[in-house]
């Protein structure tokens, strides 16, 4: 009996003995694969850490420059470059042209020198296909005007002859170009184009740098020449159009129209933009730094040819108002207050075009100045309107009508 008692309790000791065995292999074989696993992930690649949404100002940037010439013009640096003379001499063609160089902002200056090209070709296409004959030759210089950073202005004097034409013919080309926008500027994105502008125009004095031509010296009147060939419906239409032949140069603007082979085919005159300011379109980026020096500009409420402008001054100030008139094409301005116990008239005066403000020393048939003081006599709004019209005809023929709405505080 005690012989199967111990043999029974050893054969328990067993057992568990073997259990014991059993959870050890277990727990080394589970320790095994954690370790395993440990040096798996030690040796695969590092996972990246996420970037943080500041990037650090001296780490290197993936992304790209921000580009100087984008469609913004406000983002453009200050735009520098170089103008050089080329030569296009192709088949009898002989005609100098202006290319930018040098230029800070690449890009653009390739757009416009492009524009150019293309401007020049465009214009010897049309000649070659108006002539049409293959004794054609063509000879040209040009001349141009940094006017501001972003304005180009160019102009082209162009001869060309052929066994078919009875006389060698002189043409006058120009091209304005806006570098920021890489466009074309036409005439009438500057000035308001219409009855009083055409009338000014004709009484400008000539342009001819090119040549030696004075057609005033020859006792020619140019005012008359030019309205036996255009009404002036006829050039508020031609200035109007896109390829409006005009020049801006420092001092002013050129203006040209075709004329006939005797008055040597086309006209220019020019006038100082001080005698233009009345026509100026001041919200284009042009204007934006000039000077005016006196003509009230356009600006305010603008319906055709009626224009409304808003003046602020004190109990006992004088306002001044300048608007430029030219006498000799018949044209002044007339004034009008609504209320005379507010605003009273004080004086005016004309000062002529190159003269002293009696007028001495003033260059015939040539634009002026009409200066007017009103003065502020008590606290109100009133109005003042002043009509561009001839004195012989009635209200309501008007070339402008500019009204002045006046707060006295």
């Amino acid at each position: 009996m005690n012989v199967l008692k111990k043999l029974i309790i050893f054969l328990g000791i067993f057992i568990m003995c073997l259990g014991f065995a059993a959870c050890s292999v277990k727990e080394k074989g589970l320790s095994n694969d954690l370790m395993d696993e440990k040096k798996q992930q030690s040796q695969a690649p590092k996972s990246q850490t996420p970037k943080s949404q500041t990037p650090d100002p001296q780490a290197p940037s993936d992304e790209a420059p921000p580009d100087p010439t984008g469609s913004d013009p406000m983002s453009l640096p200050p735009y520098t470059y170089d103008i050089e003379g080329r030569n296009w001499n192709v088949e009898g063609i002989t005609v100098k042209y202006p290319m930018i160089v040098n230029s800070n902002i690449q890009e653009k200056s390739d757009e416009a020198n492009d524009l150019i090209m293309n401007d020049m070709s465009t214009l010897i296409e049309i000649i070659k296909k108006n002539v049409n004959d293959e004794t054609l030759t063509v000879d040209g210089v040009f001349d141009y005007s940094q006017i501001s950073p972003t304005v180009l202005s160019i102009c082209y004097e162009i001869d060309y002859y052929a066994e078919s034409l009875a006389y060698p013919v002189s043409l006058y080309h120009t091209l304005t170009i806006s570098l920021d926008q890489v466009a074309a500027i036409p005439l009438s994105d500057l000035f308001v184009i219409d009855e009083t502008f055409v009338e000014d125009f004709k009484t400008m004095w000539m342009y001819a740098p090119f040549r030696d031509l004075d057609l005033e010296a020859s006792g020619v009147n140019i005012k008359e020449e030019i309205e036996k060939l255009y009404s002036n419906k006829e050039l508020i239409k031609l200035f109007s159009q896109a390829n409006a032949q005009y020049y801006l140069i420092d001092q002013g603007l050129i203006l040209s129209i075709e004329v006939p082979h005797a008055l040597g085919d086309h006209l220019e005159m020019a006038t100082k933009y001080e005698f233009l300011e009345i026509y100026m379109k001041k919200d284009h980026p042009l204007w934006k730094d000039y000077m005016f020096l006196g003509g009230d500009g356009f600006e305010g409420t603008n319906e055709g040819e009626l224009y409304t402008i808003d003046k602020n001054i004190k109990v006992g100030d004088i306002l001044t108002i300048t608007l430029n008139e030219n006498l000799s094409t018949g044209y002044s301005w007339q004034y009008a207050i609504e209320d005379d116990e507010v605003v009273s008239f004080k004086s005016d005066y004309v000062l002529e075009n190159g003269g002293t403000d009696d007028g001495v020393s003033a260059i015939v048939g040539t634009g002026s100045q009409h200066e007017w003081n009103f003065k502020g006599l008590m606290q109100g709004s009133t109005a003042i309107g002043l009509d561009y019209l001839r004195s012989w005809e009635d209200r309501g023929t008007e070339a402008q009508t500019i009204t002045y709405i006046i707060t006295v505080e």
